[in-house]
């Protein structure tokens, strides 16, 4: 899905970066596309006559991977617990009695879980598997991971030294397009990454039409004029499937309780981390005035707790609705999302921006009905199978959720079985090709 093949030497290995998500324990909209398009790299592979092997940095080195459904290590779960303890520093910075509980918090994190040591031994744990990867002529190393949380880039310099091919893998720009919606914690080390992958990069793939112009855009704009070739560019489809590793995992009897009412009476559902760009407070608004008419209506928000937050987690927390029409789940195992899917009574999604929204097609995936809110990313996904509402008018959404509990009406959308979904062996021969 380029304009045309840049001229380059036969490659002889597709080295996959995934170091990020090989540490994490998140289930988030990268991480499924890592592991996914990882765990089908070999078979693919294959089918175009070239190696592709996961990758992740070690030290000074790189190491081969055995990758698995879910290859993140297991933690006991007091351990992420402590991990955890932290609040946004919008919160503790203004309140004496949040900052003090931050310092023992941090304190607490730090005598269970110290950081430093623990990443040691995990270094020297890891230096054991697998061989040691040295990129080398013929190689394409593609940063497939989140290269903008780690320290990712002596690496790739040296690679390109050794002739390596650089592919940079484009989620999305909202850290420098929407500032707003973002910590300066997150801004700061985004762009200073993002401008080292400009000057290391030989080309791009990003993970949809719309992410892909807004980044030729934003290099034609800053100048880099070894960039304005646009067969640099290209992006590739995202596959739907959740992972299906995880489906005979336990669902918890709470989750199952705000689900279990029976699938027209059980809740609207929306998965994204709580933070500002997903715009729960338009949810929360448009429920307002939905439940002036229909009380019985339920919302169930799913995502774990970002940042900037702090004034939508107390507005959630002390609704008089909360655990009785108005639930949050923000720490669901792999399998309770695909229940959350399988009997939610509709899907909405109410971003300002994304980068592709990935939940937006899980969603079509199990045939529910789907409200967004009206942006181009959303258009280019969902096409005529989502119902789109008004951005800024919370009246706009109220208004198609009051006819569907009304009288199940619904605005006029192809059925969701008729969508046609990229199954991540596809979207891996996009990426790989």
């Amino acid at each position: 899905m380029s304009a045309r093949p840049l001229s380059r030497p036969p490659v002889r290995r597709v080295l996959i970066e995934c170091t990020d998500t090989y540490r994490s324990n998140w289930n988030t909209g990268i991480q499924r596309v890592v592991r996914n398009v990882v765990r089908e790299s070999a078979a693919v592979g294959a089918e175009y006559g070239v190696e592709c092997r996961p990758i992740i940095r070690v030290g000074n080195r790189y190491r081969a991977v055995r990758w698995k459904a879910r290859i993140a290590r297991r933690e006991w779960k007091w351990v992420r617990r402590v991990k955890q303890l932290r609040l946004d520093p919008e919160l503790w910075d203004r309140n004496d009695l949040f900052r003090v509980i931050h310092r023992v918090a941090v304190r607490i994190r730090k005598i269970f879980y110290p950081r430093a040591v623990v990443r040691k031994l995990r270094d020297i744990s890891w230096s054991l598997r697998g061989e040691e990867i040295v990129p080398g002529e013929g190689d394409t190393l593609v940063m497939l991971d989140a290269w903008w949380n780690l320290d990712v880039w002596s690496g790739v310099e040296q690679a390109k030294q050794n002739g390596v091919t650089i592919g940079v893998v484009m989620y999305d720009l909202l850290p420098v397009t929407h500032p707003e919606y973002f910590h300066s914690s997150i801004i700061v080390p985004f762009t200073k990454s993002l401008s080292t992958a400009l000057h290391h990069a030989d080309y791009f793939v990003a993970i949809s039409h719309t992410v892909c112009a807004t980044l030729q855009d934003y290099v034609f704009r800053a100048g880099h004029l070894r960039l304005r070739d646009p067969a640099r560019y290209s992006f590739f489809r995202l596959g739907s499937a959740l992972d299906i590793a995880s489906q005979k995992k336990r669902v918890r009897e709470e989750v199952r309780e705000a689900f279990g009412r029976g699938r027209d009476r059980n809740p609207y559902l929306c998965v994204g981390t709580i933070e500002p760009r997903k715009n729960h407070v338009l949810l929360l608004d448009a429920f307002e005035q939905v439940w002036k008419t229909y009380p019985d209506a339920q919302l169930c928000l799913v995502g774990r707790v970002g940042w900037l937050c702090e004034g939508l987690l107390a507005r959630i927390w002390q609704h008089p609705r909360y655990n009785q029409s108005l639930f949050m789940f923000n720490d669901l195992s792999d399998a309770e999302p695909t229940f959350c899917y399988r009997n939610a009574k509709a899907f909405l999604f109410p971003s300002h921006a994304e980068g592709f929204g990935l939940p937006v097609v899980e969603a079509l995936q199990y045939g529910l009905r789907v409200m967004v809110s009206d942006i181009p990313i959303h258009r280019e996904v969902g096409r005529d199978y989502c119902a789109y509402f008004d951005l800024e008018e919370p009246g706009s959404l109220a208004a198609m959720i009051g006819d569907l509990e009304r009288s199940g009406s619904f605005p006029h959308v192809r059925r969701p079985d008729e969508f046609v979904l990229y199954d991540w062996a596809e979207s891996t021969r996009d990426f790989i090709s």
